[in-house]
């Protein structure tokens, strides 16, 4: 017989034995003095054992999780089944950190190995701790209080512990393969106030968990009474003074600190505990606060407990480390488990553990490489992972997060206004911040950015409106600083690239751009996950909006230690460091302080003249123009708000030479910054002309490119009034002359080994190329307009700037000037090319037939080589192959003539599509092996990347197959090449698909057909739908399968170029096999789709969610 105080299904103790042995283990502790812990625990996810697999596996599984609980516990201690798969668990005489030992080694006990039964299956515990202590000394308040953490464990995820923390926190407890650290931990805690100054360091590389080892060390500290402060080292504070501090303490603490030094903290209740996070990134402020404390023996018991680095502390009287060592195999697989709640195969497990050397962040990393790339995926029935899952997270493109710039001098004086800031970021989606100009919004924005862009997982954006006049120009410069690639619907593109990620843009300048506010509104309910930080002069007037105002730094009552006083000192030691002001000095400093009113830049330009003028001389000379800008003839033409920093930049600029004022006023055509050749060839500058311009604040290094410089756009603003009239138009027409040599030297290089550096330095002068277009049209230029767009022509379509491109080409084509026939004739090649691009076929043969009349009546064997090439292309689009062949073989013939081996391996390629199209693999071959080899003679990567990726396509080896193509997507990633990047992906898709891998080919599919939707190529479109037919099929989803396949039908029917026979074949292929599965059901499913879109196709595609 079983006592009838036991349960009968497990053998724990009954339910109705809980509260009076609980009484009565209360009342001896009464008497006792002693602790008393409660763990009610609850197996997670269990009614879903019984619904699966029925009661009597349930029941199993209950009697063997009791077996392993009684082999965990204490002779003493007593488990109780409650009811269902809830346990409670009673330790006599135990205190809090006892049990939550005892707690974790239960987790580890369950989760260890699987629990017996066809299939083995892996489980995990939720348990609420609770003691006697803090007045829950009777049996309903300690079960209460235990059970109200136990929804908080299950409310948190579940596979946790959670139990008090103090002030009413709670938190996980679980830490793998820690004792040693944990033992070393408590004992620097108990025997610190015996010291009075501590330092406990953890050791251990990268990712080996030191923050979770400051999280406990915070933990026990304040279950023993210690008050705890966390300092984040971020590489944000470079550039803020007291960053970490203001972050851990608060502003008011942080300013008495900076007030009154470390007697500030040395006031505050004791035990204290410091914990530094990342001690390497700590702003030098903060680490000299808190390393002076560990060395000053007075005020409260005081230690700091630092996560690894490898700065330098003072050396206290007690000095502990504790070293963090890789987890085991073993512990790696409980980590994998509690984090995927998922027993997944050993040999991932195994490959995780070895690739990450069993450092717990990076096994992490790469378990959500994993995630994010598709190689593990969670379905209804749990995960699925690749078999070739190795492979593809070795190639796998790690995530591209953008990096901020960094501000170049430490923000002074805007601690309240950064805490504000980073509050409403957290809180709200569109802030503005509103300033005139100089008041340092950029330097705010870009610092507030860094320090809280660890919050947005895909990353924090800056980008610079500077140069942009025109609202509409607002999309295609946020495409261009996102690297994307430009459709018709710019907005769309957005939309579709950023859709779902967790972003911060911050746009700098806005002010000129305030019609497109309801552009950003539009961003806003599209893109829930983002966030904007805008700069203004103005407010943007959207109810979205939350706006910050900022004013000058704070003066002073006597204009002493104040913040502008600061930053005017610590710019003036930048520029004279030897200088030490005396008191009629500062007093000067005080009176330059007072006249431009706090404002940063103003401040900055004044100390840029501290070498060569006293702060005494400096100050008359501002006071003196301020003084005209105050008459009433000043009032008619200069706007009150930039009255004084007009005079602080009067005064910069009648203290210049007439040649530099000449150069800077030159300078200020430039859009988007300049580089010394530019600033040599249009301004006449200098190289020591432009350092003096540095010097004095005028002109900034650009600190992310060498030998790039930039202007305050005001200070452009203003040095532009200065252009006199008759310098203007030919200043613009240097600069457009500039851009036309710059654009001839970069054709031949975009088609060689610098094509990568090229690329990128284009790509720098996207604002004044435009302004050098919009000259060349102002002024007639159209032969240099006409050149200039055809050069920069792949430029341009490489980025998919198809439209902006076609336009410039039509602008000089369109003009009535007279223009060179050879000339003529190449943009008509180069807009045709354009204009298939964009589907525009019969315009594209129309200009492609008037440039080749062209090209055989001047017998330039370049010019028609290039002719017949397009007209190769455009024959080849609309399926008349031998004719496109004979187009091609004439081309190549006149290319290998004359020694053109770029265009020649170019035509070499696309001789073998055609080949490869009409299902002739061997040919198609030999031809993309001679392009490629000299493509890569050459040092045409772009070239060589198409060229791989077509060897794949007719490769009869898989591997090899798949090999080639992943090389040939990291060139193009790395050349940023997005028509090149939909192009791969398509392919390697194609071969997951020829290899029955539907799963594995789908997000390539979607990633591709987005890409090509962006930039309005259909015809590629088509043939991505079609393959996402195929593969719908293969994931047995054949509604949506017919749906694609129909209207692709339909929409090639309709169109003057076919698809090629090829994926012809397939449709037909996919829409008959649709049709045998869904049976009576096809025929209503196929008419419907007939009647709809390719963009509707494109909508199903999307819409699918798999499982």
């Amino acid at each position: 017989m079983i006592s009838p105080q036991l349960d009968p299904l497990t053998g724990a103790l009954s339910r109705a034995e809980l509260f009076p042995t609980l009484e009565a283990t209360l009342n001896e502790a009464q008497f006792s003095g002693d602790e008393t812990a409660l763990l009610i625990l609850d197996l997670d996810h269990f009614k879903s054992i019984n619904d699966t697999f029925g009661h009597p596996r349930g029941d199993a599984i209950l009697r063997e999780l009791v077996e392993r609980i009684q082999g965990a516990i204490r002779t003493g201690d007593r488990l109780f089944r409650y009811g269902g798969d809830e346990f409670v668990l009673l330790l006599p005489g135990t205190d809090q950190a006892q049990a939550t030992l005892l707690a974790e080694r239960l987790m580890e006990v369950v989760q260890s190995r699987p629990f017996a039964g066809d299939p083995p299956l892996s489980l995990t515990l939720s348990i609420g701790l609770a003691t006697s202590r803090a007045g829950a000394d009777t049996p309903e308040a300690l079960f209460e209080r235990a059970d109200q953490y136990l929804l908080t464990a299950k409310r948190q995820g579940r596979a946790r512990l959670v139990e008090a923390q103090g002030e009413g926190e709670t938190q996980q407890t679980r830490w793998l393969e820690r004792e040693a650290a944990q033992l070393g931990l408590q004992h620097f805690l108990r025997t610190l106030p015996k010291h009075r100054r501590g330092l406990l360091r953890s050791v251990g590389p990268g990712g080996a968990g030191h923050t979770r080892f400051l999280e406990e060390a915070q933990r026990h500290a304040r279950l023993l009474g210690y008050r705890t402060f966390w300092l984040t080292g971020r590489r944000a504070y470079a550039t803020h003074p007291y960053g970490a501090l203001l972050d851990g303490v608060g502003l008011e603490l942080t300013e008495a600190v900076i007030r009154q030094g470390n007697a500030a903290l040395r006031a505050l209740e004791g035990p204290l505990l410091w914990l530094v996070d990342r001690p390497d990134e700590l702003d030098v402020a903060s680490r000299k606060v808190i390393a002076e404390l560990l060395s000053d023996p007075q005020g409260p018991v005081m230690g700091v407990a630092v996560g690894g680095g490898d700065a330098e502390w003072p050396v206290p009287a007690l000095v502990e480390e504790v070293e963090l060592r890789a987890l085991s195999l073993e512990s790696a697989r409980v980590l994998l488990r509690s984090r995927l709640r998922w027993e997944a195969p050993e040999d991932f497990v195994r490959w995780l553990w070895q690739e990450s050397g069993g450092w717990p962040r990076p096994l992490l990393d790469r378990l959500e490489q994993a995630e994010r790339s598709g190689v593990l995926r969670v379905g209804s029935k749990g995960y699925s992972l690749s078999p070739d899952y190795a492979q593809r997270l070795r190639e796998a493109e790690a995530p591209s997060i953008p990096s901020l710039p960094v501000p170049k001098h430490s923000l002074i004086g805007r601690d309240g206004e950064l805490l504000e800031l980073k509050r409403l970021l957290r809180e709200r989606r569109l802030v503005t911040l509103v300033a005139q100009g100089g008041m340092g919004k950029t330097h705010l924005a870009m610092q507030a950015a860094l320090e809280v862009a660890h919050l947005y997982r895909d990353g924090a954006y800056f980008v610079s409106l500077a140069g942009l006049d025109e609202a509409e120009e607002l999309p295609g410069r946020l495409i261009q600083e996102f690297g994307l690639k430009a459709s018709g619907n710019l907005q769309e593109s957005l939309v579709q690239h950023f859709a779902g990620r967790q972003v911060l843009w911050v746009l700098d300048n806005f002010e000129q751009l305030l019609e497109a506010g309801e552009f950003l509104r539009a961003l806003l309910q599209a893109l829930p996950k983002l966030t904007l930080l805008v700069t203004s002069r103005e407010r943007l007037s959207l109810p979205e909006e939350w706006a910050l105002p900022l004013e000058g730094l704070a003066l002073g009552e006597d204009g002493g230690d104040s913040a502008a006083m600061r930053l005017l000192l610590q710019a003036i030691q930048r520029v004279n460091p030897g200088l030490r002001p005396s008191p009629s000095e500062l007093e000067a400093a005080r009176r330059i302080c007072r006249v431009v009113e706090g404002l940063p830049l103003g401040l900055e330009l004044a100390a840029a003249w501290a070498k060569v003028l006293s702060l005494g001389e400096i100050a008359e000379e501002i006071e003196k123009n301020l003084s005209f800008l105050n008459s009433p003839e000043g009032d008619e033409v200069r706007p009150e708000r930039h009255r004084s920093l007009r005079a602080v930049f009067e005064s910069s600029w009648q203290l210049l030479h007439p040649e530099e004022q000449q150069v800077l006023a030159r300078l200020s055509v430039f859009r988007g910054g300049f580089d010394r050749e530019g600033a040599a060839q249009v301004a006449g500058a200098s190289v020591s002309g432009l350092l003096g311009l540095v010097n004095l604040s005028l002109v900034q290094r650009d600190p992310h490119h060498s030998g790039r410089y930039l202007m305050h756009e005001l200070l452009r603003q203003f040095a532009h009034e200065k252009l006199p009239p008759q310098a203007l138009e030919p200043s613009l027409a240097a600069h457009a002359e500039y851009f036309w040599s710059l654009a001839q030297q970069a054709e031949p290089a975009l088609q060689g080994p610098e094509q990568s550096r090229w690329v990128r330095r284009i790509e720098l002068e996207f604002d004044n190329l435009r302004l050098a277009f919009s000259t060349m049209q102002r002024l007639g230029w159209a032969t240099q307009g006409q050149q200039m767009a055809t050069w920069l022509s792949n430029f341009y379509a490489w980025h998919g700037f198809y439209r902006e491109t076609a336009h410039w080409h039509r602008v000089f084509l369109e003009m009535p000037h007279q223009v060179p026939p050879a000339v003529q004739a190449r943009t008509q090649q180069s807009l045709a090319l354009q204009l298939k691009n964009l589907g525009q076929w019969e315009q594209s043969k129309d200009l492609l037939e008037q440039s080749l009349q062209t090209s055989r009546a001047l017998q330039d064997p370049q010019l028609l080589a290039e002719a017949l090439h397009m007209k190769g292309l455009l024959l080849r689009e609309s399926g008349e192959f031998a004719q496109a062949l004979a187009a091609f073989e004439e081309s190549l013939a006149l290319k290998q003539a004359i020694g053109d081996r770029y265009g020649e391996s170019t035509t070499l390629n696309d001789i073998g599509i055609v080949y490869g199209l009409q299902g002739q693999d061997r040919a198609a071959s030999t031809y993309f092996l001679r392009s490629l080899e000299i493509k890569r003679q050459i040092g045409d990567e772009k070239g060589a990347a198409y060229a791989l990726g077509n060897l794949a396509i007719v490769s009869e080896d898989h591997e090899e197959a798949v090999r080639w193509l992943y090389e040939s997507l990291e060139i193009k990633r790395r050349l940023k090449d997005q028509q090149g990047i939909a192009n791969a992906l398509a392919n390697i898709a194609d071969r997951l698909l020829k290899t029955a891998r539907p799963l594995e080919a789908w997000p390539l599919l979607v990633e591709s057909l987005l890409l090509f939707r962006q930039m309005g190529q259909l015809a590629s479109l088509a043939q991505v739908l079609a393959s996402c037919a195929q593969a719908l099929l293969g994931l047995h989803l054949p509604a949506q399968a017919l749906q694609i396949a129909a209207v692709l039908e339909r929409w090639d029917q309709e169109r003057p170029t076919k698809l090629p026979p090829g994926t012809q074949q397939a449709l037909q292929e996919h829409l008959q096999k649709a049709r045998e599965v869904l049976g009576a059901d096809a025929e209503a499913i196929y008419q419907q789709a007939q009647a709809t879109s390719l963009e509707q196709a494109c909508q199903t595609v999307l819409e699918v969610r798999l499982l």
